[in-house]
């Protein structure tokens, strides 16, 4: 909900806020515009949610996609507005086995650079 929107927007304006954000049941006050630097955004959301619609979030993680974000979106059906344990079961899923792309940008720059021949 409004916990949501208020870490989005605040990775929006100041990006060394967090690596992550975990947004349940909310997102977005407008369409996103620029893609958050250096944050990895999942967006969990429920099918049922009457409050805030489920193609919000949709649209928000089509347009964070298309700005080159670093950003998954996971939509559990039969689940409506609010903080459900089967949200926060994907979250840890998310926390455990997605690796935010800054994470594969510093990997890969280290095995470049551990592949250069010395002197």
């Amino acid at each position: 909900g409004e916990g949501a929107m208020l870490a989005l927007e605040a990775v929006q304006a100041e990006p060394a806020l967090a690596g992550r954000v975990l947004a349940f049941a909310g997102g977005y006050l407008a369409r996103p515009q620029a893609a958050p630097q250096e944050v990895c955004v999942h967006l969990l959301h429920g099918l049922e949610d009457q409050r805030f619609p489920y193609r919000h979030v949709v649209d928000a993680a089509q347009a964070l996609v298309a700005l080159g974000a670093d950003v998954t979106a996971d939509l559990l059906p039969h689940l409506d507005h609010g903080l459900h344990p089967a949200l926060i079961d994907k979250a840890m899923e998310q926390l455990r086995t997605f690796i935010p792309a800054r994470l594969w940008r510093e990997a890969l720059l280290a095995a470049q650079e551990n592949e250069r021949p010395v002197g």
